[in-house]
């Protein structure tokens, strides 16, 4: 909650949370003496203890920190907003992202779960394309297919047709699926033992995103970049 509305008082964190005041009051002093939460001018906020498991959790994942630089030097080169996203509970988790000089601006930040969306996002699909199929389906299965927009797959023998077609191609595309006016391409990111560590995606404005560039620019420079990727975790992880 502290993090929903960017911090509060007392009072104004009650008015979000089924609690008395008084049990609140134990609750945010706990925190604060453990320092997961900071008070200033009689306001509470989250305490920058949480950086040390957000950089605790990419150390531990394979692929996460080498993915960074790659991000931003796709970034430089093409102008528009890249993001690395890796697969938790069946939610795409925005790893990292970097805006070129062009980009769209988006509120999406390093960390937030995208929501049960694999099926209308570039990213998305190109990991589900390439889990297990076991794991596909149980995904499939539980989150369905929302929609979010009027271009959004709802029909899961179409999506499942499509996602073959991306396994052929290795890359994925998002015609406003996601969000009106915005197309995107993402490749899968694959682990030494087959397994996918996550997806890189660039996203632009559908004026910018046309013809060669969707389907074939965009596609071979990610693809390269995930390669490049790939063959950076596989060197790492034979050196531990």
């Amino acid at each position: 909650m502290l993090r929903e509305i960017n911090g509060g008082t007392l009072t104004e964190i009650a008015e979000h949370v089924d609690l008395p005041k008084s049990t609140l009051h134990n609750h945010l002093v706990t925190l604060e003496r453990n320092h997961y939460v900071v008070k200033k001018d009689n306001q509470y906020h989250l305490g920058v203890r949480f950086l040390n498991f957000g950089e605790f959790v990419k150390r531990q994942r394979p692929g996460f920190e080498e993915a960074k630089p790659v991000v931003e030097e796709l970034a430089e080169s093409t102008g528009e907003r890249v993001q690395f996203v890796a697969e938790e509970h069946g939610h795409t988790v925005y790893v990292h992202i970097a805006e070129g000089d062009r980009a769209v601006k988006s509120r999406t930040a390093v960390g937030q779960r995208g929501g049960a969306q694999l099926h209308a996002t570039a990213a998305g699909k190109a990991i589900l394309a390439f889990l297990s199929e076991e794991r596909r389906q149980a995904v499939l299965d539980y989150w369905g297919l929302s929609k979010i927009t009027e271009n959004t797959i709802q029909d899961r023998e179409r999506l499942l047709a499509q996602l073959e077609e991306i396994r052929k191609r290795r890359y994925a595309l998002n015609r406003e699926e996601h969000i009106e006016g915005l197309y995107a391409v993402g490749v899968p990111v694959i682990g030494p033992n087959e397994s996918v560590i996550g997806a890189i995606s660039v996203s632009g404005p559908t004026h910018r995103m046309q013809g060669e560039r969707l389907t074939t620019e965009l596609p071979e420079s990610l693809l390269g970049a995930s390669n490049e990727l790939e063959l950076n975790i596989t060197f790492s992880e034979s050196n531990q």
